[in-house]
């Protein structure tokens, strides 16, 4: 095994900055998980010291009675803000650079948040709302937030 497995990525910040949760009165025996994973305000710079990219992640997950009325029993919401820095090759495009920070810091967030919302909705009559893995680099790959110089 390779003794090199930590990442050149370092999180400079990583806090949970808003959160929801509300639960019904009357759970369903059928329910259905819906999960919304969205992220703003991108911001990225390079210097001689390297790139850096921060942003906010809202995640939120429901439990959707599958019968009847279709109406959501639980839901459960967190915003987290995350900063990143790494140092990027200088053969590296703009387009990787991006690629490579936006792909890891929108990892990191969304693994923060999935473990918040278990805790949250594992305190809850329904249980612990464990939400399913992501691909962060089609989460990225949409964004074309230039760089700016520091």
């Amino acid at each position: 095994m390779s003794r090199d497995f930590i990442a050149p990525i370092q999180v400079v910040h990583l806090f949970v900055v808003d959160s929801d949760f509300h639960i019904e009165d009357s759970p369903s025996d059928n329910m259905e998980l819906k999960v919304d994973v969205s992220y703003q305000d991108v911001h990225l710079w390079k210097n001689d010291n390297g790139a850096h990219a921060s942003l906010k992640m809202c995640v939120s997950g429901s439990l959707v009675d599958r019968d009847g009325d279709a109406r959501e029993k639980m839901h459960a919401g967190v915003t987290v803000s995350i900063s990143v820095s790494a140092q990027i090759p200088k053969s590296s495009s703009d387009d990787e650079a991006r690629h490579y920070l936006l792909s890891n810091a929108i990892s990191m967030a969304y693994a923060h948040a999935k473990s918040y919302l278990m805790v949250v909705t594992g305190l809850s009559p329904m249980g612990a709302l464990t939400l399913p893995a992501i691909l962060p680099a089609e989460l990225s790959a949409d964004c074309d937030v230039p760089f700016q110089g520091e």
